[in-house]
């Protein structure tokens, strides 16, 4: 959508900075002109303050323009584009800081090719030495590889944004940083870490208007979802009620209401985990209407799933399984939350186990089972990327700086290397017209001889399916085999293989082979495999492995590994031979 602007920073240079010399008389006329001009609607109140940016002083100008992008941002979503596309028409006869600031906003509406523009934008800042916009634009990338799960790219481009704003001393923007190094801390699950960058945070405050607004209260907020992790939920309500406290009292923007829902989300979640039901509720009905008005479709998902949860354990089973599908019909249809959708899906199985819905519990039951694998997978590998980012990010650090002292040495060694080049390259053209004569001619031979050895094969090994006859004594066999098979249960022995069995049939593996694959549609291994879980689920439904582990049923049962017993199981049943045990006679009616 802003391709025409990022075409434009690709293919040419930077305008010229223009020095505006205005006259202090005009500059009043101006003043005086806004102040007498009667209100104006919205739109003409944006475009009036993208038109005075280029009135203002350059030290205050990349401020403004971001004041302005987030008005748009939280005030006019709908008519964003159009503002953006204007903002970037006007910055641009400004000066290059002014127009990159508002070409690094306008990425956030471009998800296709962020990272691009966002590297473009680097490297022309870079040029003007502007750090701000340089760790704007890691700030930017973070935040990508964040919501795309790439937690070590993550924290490598945040690591890198804290350093060029501690480079050029810029606190505000430190602390924004700071900021989302301690939510990575948190989603990697090291709380204690977290705690520290938002208490250093709580220290430096940043910028006033940002820490009054929003910033006191989200890290209030973060502390208290750190201690509802720790089981402190009386420390955890008090946090979040100081919060509510102070933003029901101002309460004057749309983010106000936004942090209103997911206060009431987070407290209905606080009274639930202490057993305070009917607290529960009371924060559970303004948190739902105010999150639906909003559109904050994840606090109202939660919400759905905590009011489900007070019906469960007050044994309304109908109204919890009602509430819990609305919050799994919002998670899947307007956001996506690995962790939420895990426990959603725990949750509902949990609801049909109690309603005897033996069908759907078990649905519910391998869904979550397959969620909470990925779940912990990942938080697994959230710790180690982490670790991984900060020993990588240590590396490019100690690598930039070894190839800024080689950097004379190798001025010097590519003189050498261009004159060496250059009498290779004259060799090289003396010899090239002989050699590529001999090549072309090598070529035609091998191209001949790999067709006249491709049609010796094809004519040596037609590929055929077997004919009537044929078919016949493939389907004998396989009849033998089967009798062999189940009749001596050959499928026990843990060393059985298809040349044993062939040779007991008095045939050749290859013939054997063949038969299992035309008659059975399936190979060998397979098919001994499937009679082994056959075996395995009669024993287990009869109770004859009642005292056994899963070890000594894979022994049992023929298999070498209990890992390939469970993997040939789940593949063959669906669920694990652990569920399979537990409900064993329930799965033998069925």
């Amino acid at each position: 959508m802003f391709a025409f602007h990022y075409l434009k920073i690709l293919f040419r240079e930077f305008i010229t900075d223009m020095n505006y010399n205005i006259n202090s008389v005009f500059f009043l006329a101006i003043i005086i002109l806004f102040a007498v001009k009667p209100s104006a609607t919205p739109a003409q109140s944006i475009y009036n303050r993208i038109d005075s940016l280029e009135y203002l002083d350059e030290t205050v100008l990349p401020d403004s323009i971001r004041k302005i992008c987030w008005y748009i941002y939280l005030r006019e979503p709908d008519a964003s584009i159009g503002y953006v596309e204007y903002l970037l028409s006007r910055t641009e006869r400004i000066n290059p800081e002014a127009y990159l600031t508002a070409l690094a906003f306008s990425v956030t509406y471009n998800d296709s090719d962020k990272i691009r523009m966002l590297d473009s934008i680097y490297y022309l800042a870079k040029e003007e030495n502007l750090l701000r916009i340089m760790g704007w634009t890691y700030e930017a990338k973070s935040e990508y590889y964040k919501a795309h799960e790439k937690y070590d790219s993550s924290m490598i481009s945040i690591l890198r944004a804290r350093d060029l704003y501690e480079e050029g001393g810029i606190t505000e923007d430190l602390v924004t940083v700071m900021h989302n190094i301690g939510d990575l801390y948190y989603a990697a699950g090291e709380y204690n870490e977290a705690e520290k960058i938002y208490r250093r945070i709580q220290q430096m405050k940043g910028a006033p208007d940002q820490w009054e607004r929003w910033r006191k209260r989200t890290i209030r907020n973060n502390l208290g979802l750190i201690e509802i992790k720790r089981g402190n939920y009386k420390k955890a309500r008090e946090l979040f009620n100081i919060s509510l406290t102070e933003v029901s009292q101002r309460n004057s923007a749309i983010i106000d209401s936004v942090a209103i829902a997911y206060i009431y989300s987070r407290l209905s979640d606080i009274y639930f985990l202490m057993n305070d039901y009917e607290n529960a509720f009371k924060s559970y009905i303004p948190g739902i209407k105010t999150a639906l008005k909003c559109d904050q479709y994840e606090f109202a998902a939660n919400l759905y799933l905590t009011r489900s949860k007070i019906f469960y354990y007050s044994e309304q089973l109908d109204s919890a399984l009602h509430y819990a599908k609305l919050s799994e019909s919002l998670s899947q249809k307007k956001f996506n939350s690995l962790s939420f959708n895990t426990e959603i899906t725990s949750f509902i199985a949990k609801i049909y186990e109690k309603l005897r819905d033996d069908k759907n519990q078990l649905l519910y039951f391998k869904k979550s089972s397959v969620l909470k694998d990925s779940l912990v997978q990942k938080q697994n590998n959230w710790k180690y990327l982490r670790l991984l980012a900060e020993y990588e990010y240590d590396a490019l650090n100690r690598k930039l700086f070894m190839e800024k002292s080689l950097n004379r040495n190798l001025i010097f060694g590519f003189i050498f290397l261009v004159f060496v080049l250059t009498i290779i390259l004259v060799l090289f053209l003396r010899l090239r017209r002989t050699n590529l004569y001999l090549v072309s001619k090598n070529i035609e031979a091998e191209s001949a001889k790999k067709r006249k050895d491709k049609q010796i094969i094809i004519e040596n090994n037609p590929a055929k399916e077997p004919d009537n006859e044929e078919f016949s004594q493939l389907n004998q066999l396989v009849e033998a085999l089967e009798e062999k098979m189940k009749g001596e249960k050959l499928y026990l022995q843990k060393d059985l293989t298809i040349l044993k069995v062939a040779e007991l049939l008095g045939t050749n593996r290859t013939y054997l082979s063949r038969a299992v694959n035309n008659i059975l549609k399936i190979s060998f291994t397979g098919y001994t495999n499937r009679l082994r879980i056959q075996e395995a689920i009669s024993k287990i439904s009869s109770g004859f492995f009642d005292d056994y582990t899963i070890e000594g049923i894979a022994t049992h049962c023929g298999f070498n590994s209990r890992s390939s017993f469970i993997r040939a199981f789940t593949d063959y049943t669906g669920v694990t031979p652990s569920f399979f045990i537990k409900h064993g006679s329930q799965n033998k009616k069925e």
